[in-house]
């Protein structure tokens, strides 16, 4: 006797920011804060700013510029299907999606009171110190 099972898995949709109730957030400590959004935004960035090394081929030819990474944060919290939208200047986009690659679990998004994917997009500014 031979049984076989066949298994799908299933996961959610990818929702746009604007379909969800509850954007994800970046730090799990954020959700019983005052401001949940701030908090999330100001730990992301202290991430960032304590992740970024400004590339060494922009810093050199002396270049500025606006970096675009377009992500999923999954209904489990985990970010994928990162990939870069705008470079910006040499090598930023690159050094962009490796932040995004490190970064922690999230707190995933909430639709009808449950847990889904959001798609996102997050600016990164390479700005030379004067």
């Amino acid at each position: 006797l031979v049984t076989t099972f066949a298994f799908k898995l299933v996961d959610s949709p990818v929702l746009p920011q604007g379909e969800v109730d509850e954007m994800p957030l970046f730090d799990k400590n954020c959700v019983s804060a005052e401001d949940p959004k701030q908090c999330s935004n100001k730990a992301m960035f202290n991430f960032i700013a304590s992740t970024m090394k400004y590339p060494a081929e922009a810093k050199k030819a002396g270049e500025e510029g606006m970096s675009v990474i377009k992500f999923t944060v999954s209904q489990s919290g985990q970010i994928r299907d990162a990939q870069i939208v705008k470079q910006g200047c040499k090598g930023c986009g690159e050094e962009a999606l490796r932040i995004v690659n490190a970064m922690p679990k999230w707190v995933p998004g909430k639709k009808d009171g449950k847990n889904v994917s959001v798609e996102m997009n997050l600016p990164f500014k390479f700005k030379l110190e004067d």
